[in-house]
């Protein structure tokens, strides 16, 4: 796993995922009103007679989603609560979450779980080397299974 990638991919899905919630909600309170709509990701295609129509109806339900509850607040919390439902071992400093690896080998989740090495083989190397850091491991760790 590239975790700078996911580092930076992480931003760009959770707002993509508050527009999919927009054009969810749009579309299911909204669709008689709005027909014909053609949409596209975050784009709406929509008779100019109705565009000021949509206009109003798109800023209602984003001031409702918002409205609503705090998203990123809610995210944070079902990440704390998905590290606790899988025996996660972390601590949070200035709102980022720092993960244990070495206290967490007896997870299952997959991200724990895809080396093809067992726990106790990882413990043996990280006891072996105080200094290997996640990324190393990640990277030296991965051994084809013999068959």
């Amino acid at each position: 796993m590239d975790i700078n990638a996911q580092k930076l991919a992480l931003n760009p899905n959770f707002i993509h995922s508050i527009d999919s919630s927009l054009v969810i909600s749009l579309l299911s309170k909204n669709y008689e009103n709005l027909h014909p709509l053609v949409c596209i990701h975050d784009c709406f295609i929509q008779h100019p007679n109705n565009m000021l129509n949509l206009v109003e109806t798109v800023q209602k339900e984003f001031i409702n989603l918002f409205e609503k509850e705090n998203l990123i607040e809610k995210f944070h919390n079902n990440l704390i609560s998905i590290l606790d439902d899988h025996k996660i071992k972390y601590y949070t400093v200035k709102n980022k979450i720092i993960i244990y690896l070495k206290d967490s080998l007896e997870s299952d989740l997959p991200i724990i779980k895809k080396f093809n090495i067992t726990p106790e083989e990882i413990k043996k190397k990280l006891k072996k080397n105080k200094n290997l850091v996640k990324d190393q491991l990640i990277l030296s760790s991965y051994q084809k299974k013999k068959n």
